[in-house]
């Protein structure tokens, strides 16, 4: 019920960010991490990567530390991010049209370490503890931050014991080679009296191509399974390297007329049991800026103003804060200029405003993705040309044990697209006993994505603190109706 696709052996640079849960000594082990929606941009010059993860308990108990490169960066960026990228690309089933033939046939039923602003606690900025260097604090949204860089293999082991991050001891190694590889580490918590109870999204950039995620510290903090879903947003088609890649396959997806419901949740479950699958969900060219369709349709997404968005970055723009003085629907339309352009995104303006001059049609200015705060886009776009950037979504759900290498991401022998709604081509219960009336076949409902039973909050580590800013409650984003 589902098809797997060769694998390739084409082969990207790698580049690390992505991080792992430390809890403090008295921290319930109730709290832990579930699962992952991370994104990234790969282009020549920079690799970006946003991280949000599942998790159950309370977020101010436990605190975040992401390996890093040399020379990388963290801000917030903005959660309507992810949300509109999860609406826009989330696997949606509809049922055949067809309905009830008779009225009575009973054939074919089938962390929390606490970052103390005591300097001397953390040893002095700039300077060496124990062979650990304090490149910089910093509170970044609702967060105490700081960035270290060790000197010998197990400083940064001591250091995080030193400062009540518990460190397991299958994880200690793990961050010994972190530090031998070279890598920077960045570690945040949610900041006393920051206003939130849940982690707000962070955005780290790191200079150079390509892009590897380092699972091996993802294994720190989560429980016997981990799901992973994960946005591509490069020049292609991209799949993980080592593992089987699957699609679901429309024609073989089974709707029950007597639930209105499919079983795409049971071909998942089915396509993970082995630990060493992921799904290509959706696949598509110009997805952040091109209108959305497919054999089906328009669908656009539903963003709770007077009309649906016709693209994500639309949806993004809609979703987010901008600002009164600033046009959403303005932003959205300046943006979807660019979605045939084969120029260049580049950043040419300065924090001051000071912009250089753009060589002619080869470059587009990042500011033209940029809607007052909202600047997600622009940041994914830099150093890519439009009209060639994919958004590809992959899913998996990994055993923790699978968790014991990084993750490296290709391009994908399999450069077409693939689509996210489809039309079930079985069905089962079709011509149960209920009313005529009742049995007319009905279109499901295009809804946006919904938290799973039992999940106690979202603690978001890539995005933004605009939230924290909001005047009134963020609109739900969810694909209209058609």
């Amino acid at each position: 019920m589902v098809a797997t696709v060769a694998t390739s052996t084409m082969a990207v640079k790698p580049a690390k960010a992505c991080g792992g849960c430390f809890h403090e000594p008295l921290a319930t082990e109730s709290t832990v991490v579930t699962g992952h929606r991370m994104a990234v941009s790969i282009s020549p010059s920079k690799f970006v990567l946003w991280d949000q993860i599942q998790y159950a308990g309370d977020p101010s108990e436990f605190s975040w530390v992401l390996p890093i490169k040399p020379g990388a960066t963290i801000e917030v960026a903005s959660p309507a991010f992810f949300e509109v990228l999860e609406a826009a690309t989330a696997t949606v089933a509809q049922q055949p049209v067809e309905g009830c033939r008779t009225q009575n046939n009973d054939s074919g039923i089938s962390c929390a370490a606490s970052l103390s602003t005591e300097d001397s606690d953390r040893g002095d900025v700039g300077g060496f503890n124990d062979g650990v260097q304090v490149v910089s604090e910093a509170t970044v949204g609702p967060y105490e931050t700081v960035t270290l860089s060790a000197t010998e293999p197990d400083a940064l082991r001591r250091w995080l014991s030193d400062n009540d991050f518990v460190l397991p001891d299958d994880v200690a190694p793990i961050v010994d080679a972190y530090v031998d590889e070279g890598f920077d580490f960045i570690a945040l918590k949610l900041a006393p009296n920051s206003g939130t109870n849940q982690m707000t999204p962070v955005r780290v950039e790191s200079p150079g191509g390509g892009v590897t995620l380092p699972l091996r510290m993802v294994a720190a903090g989560t429980g016997a399974r981990v799901d992973l879903v994960l946005y591509v947003i490069g020049e292609g088609r991209y799949r993980p390297r080592g593992y089987e890649e699957a699609a679901l396959v429309g024609g073989l997806v089974t709707w029950d007329f007597r639930d209105d419901s499919s079983d795409v949740g049971e071909l998942r479950r089915s396509a993970f049991e082995k630990g060493d699958t992921w799904l290509t969900t959706f696949a598509r060219r110009r997805a952040l800026l091109a209108p959305l369709d497919d054999q089906l349709g328009p669908f656009p997404l539903d963003t709770g103003a007077d009309s649906p968005a016709e693209t994500i970055v639309g949806a993004y723009f809609a979703t987010g804060e901008v600002g009164r003085d600033l046009s959403p629907q303005g932003c959205a339309q300046t943006s979807r200029a660019h979605a045939e352009s084969h120029g260049r995104v580049v950043d040419n303006c300065d924090e001051e405003g000071s912009c250089v001059p753009l060589d002619g049609g080869l470059e587009i200015s990042s500011s033209d993705f940029v809607c007052g705060e909202l600047d997600d886009v622009a940041v994914a776009l830099e150093g890519l040309h439009p009209a060639d950037v994919w958004v590809t979504r992959l899913e998996t759900q990994l055993p923790r044990e699978r968790l014991d290498a990084d993750l490296v991401l290709e391009a994908s022998p399999q450069q077409n697209e693939v689509g996210n709604r489809f039309v079930a081509g079985l069905s089962v219960n079709n011509c149960w006993d209920r009313d005529a009336a009742a049995a007319v076949p009905q279109l499901l409902p295009l809804d946006g994505p919904r938290l799973p039973p039992g999940t106690l909050g979202w603690m978001l580590t890539a995005g933004v603190a605009l939230a924290l800013s909001m005047r009134r409650p963020r609109r739900r984003v969810r694909l209209a109706r058609t």
